[in-house]
């Protein structure tokens, strides 16, 4: 950009004006290096200024210079005079910043959009001015969109660019999430994650996979922007983010809400197919179990022949209809299914009933659920604190897991060898978990997974060299003794 200079003079500090300057932080330790330098040889190189509306002298370059003279106790120093008005001004400031080798990625990103804010530039020209890529640009320009923590994190070194460019693939709600993971040390680590880890947190808890989702991805869907064409599919991000995974989409609730618009569709033309039939809910397939298919315990009706049409006709009361979503294992979309009570009717094999066994008194069934648990207590604790598992890849299904009854029994013992007040009553432990340390949360989730089969974990414990059955036998004697001291004396 063409300057005309007017003269070079030397300036009282204090007739300088100090404005806006793209460099928000100095280094303590090299601003002090550079006072001791002035107080010896005095400032060498001019400072740039130009006279403002109101004639006084604004100071466009040389803010650390400036600043080093006052600190040094010197009165003057030497300035080029520029007859240049704001705009040529700021743009001047801001190319001089990005030459400075130990410029900030924020101040760098800050100085890039005072030049585009201008219209000095467009992003095209202005890489080519500072002699980087347009992706470079627009990596830079996307910095100053993180949430406050992470702005913050990457001012103080907490974090660097390549995590804030992980915490950016995701909309603002999961990019706050993002941030206080990428802040927060791992404790038994002592340090805070890579950003590999953190990429594999944005890949595993908050992506989800378009290949498998049913709605429609090439068009504009639920009132949202087609996923092809989206900013957060992951397809479309290895231009600013490094390791992006192609078709991912990292704004689950987008998501959520496309597939929950996919559901009504479906149950729209269920209504229509199965007119006068009441719509019952979804549920997922068995995946590979053999056990008949149902939906709210309805079975699913795979063959919609004459037969079961004469008695939907006969027994309208018997029938309904549902949505079979696809398992975790196999399928491909949601599906509009028939759903009939009776299981001889629906053409499937009843599931066999447990045999008759005799039933435990009161006291019986609270003696073996106190040793139980007690026994499973110890197992957990001896589990959590002797295996140790980095990844926290499952703890999105750990909720799942309590809304169950059934699961939520088993999980109890594992979560008291955690430290949680818990039963069968409470309400999902949430809070007292936010106090757990992550690598506590991944222990008890992956432990959680595990239990189905207790000898995958008897296996790690062993190979640890662990004796299993010596710490639950004494579990056990010390339940039964506790359980004895409980009791009421007789009379």
């Amino acid at each position: 950009m063409p300057t005309k200079e007017v003269m070079q003079l030397h300036l009282d500090v204090k007739e300088i004006v100090e404005g806006s300057n793209c460099r928000s932080r100095m280094n303590p330790a090299k601003f002090e290096e550079l006072v001791q330098n002035v107080k010896k040889v005095g400032v060498l190189e001019p400072a740039l200024v130009r006279r403002d509306e109101k004639g006084k002298f604004a100071l466009i370059a040389g803010h650390r210079r400036l600043a080093a003279a006052k600190a040094a106790g010197l009165k003057e120093i030497p300035v080029r005079l520029l007859e240049v008005d704001e705009k040529q001004a700021t743009e001047i400031q801001a190319l001089e910043n990005l030459h400075r080798e130990d410029l900030s990625p924020l101040d760098e990103a800050r100085a890039f959009k005072r030049l585009l804010d201008i219209g000095s530039h467009t992003v095209e020209t202005l890489a080519a001015q500072v002699d980087k890529s347009v992706q470079y640009v627009y990596r830079s320009l996307r910095l100053l969109e993180l949430p406050a923590r992470a702005i913050k994190a990457l001012e103080e070194g907490l974090i660097t660019p390549g995590h804030a460019h992980q915490i950016l693939r995701a909309p603002e709600k999961n990019a706050e999430a993002l941030a206080e993971y990428a802040t927060t040390r791992l404790e038994w680590q002592k340090r805070y994650p890579t950003v590999d880890e953190l990429r594999d947190y944005v890949e595993k808890r908050i992506a989800k996979d378009l290949a498998s989702a049913p709605f429609p991805k090439d068009v504009p869907y639920a009132e949202a922007v087609a996923c092809s064409a989206c900013p957060f599919n992951t397809g479309n991000q290895n231009a600013l983010f490094d390791g992006a995974t192609k078709g991912h989409c990292t704004n689950p609730a987008c998501f959520n809400r496309k597939n929950a618009a996919y559901l009504k569709e479906l149950q729209t033309q269920g209504a229509a197919k199965f007119a006068g039939l009441k719509f019952l809910g979804s549920a997922a397939e068995n995946g590979y179990s053999s056990a008949p298919q149902q939906v709210k315990g309805s079975y699913v009706v795979e063959k919609v022949d004459e037969k079961i049409k004469k008695a939907m006709q006969a027994k309208p009361d018997s029938f309904a209809f549902g949505i079979l979503k696809p398992s975790r294992w196999g399928g491909k979309k949601p599906r509009v299914v028939l759903l009939c009570k009776e299981a001889k009717l629906a053409g499937v094999t009843e599931p066999r009933t447990a045999p008759a066994y005799r039933e435990l008194t009161p006291e019986e069934r609270e003696r073996e659920e106190f040793v139980r648990r007690h026994v499973e207590k110890a197992y957990w604790a001896l589990a959590l604190e002797k295996l140790d598992f980095d990844k926290a890849d499952l703890i999105a299904y750990f909720q799942e897991e309590w809304e169950d009854d059934w699961r939520r029994r088993r999980l109890l013992p594992l979560l008291e060898a955690a430290g949680l007040n818990v039963n069968l009553e409470s309400e999902f432990p949430e809070a007292g978990l936010e106090k757990k340390s992550r690598e506590m949360i991944q222990q008890l989730v992956i432990l959680s997974l595990l239990s189905s089969n207790g000898d995958e974990v008897a296996a790690c414990l062993e190979r640890k060299k662990v004796k299993v059955q010596e710490v639950m036998k004494k579990a056990k004697a010390e339940a039964l003794k506790l359980w004895a001291e409980k009791q009421p004396a007789a009379a």
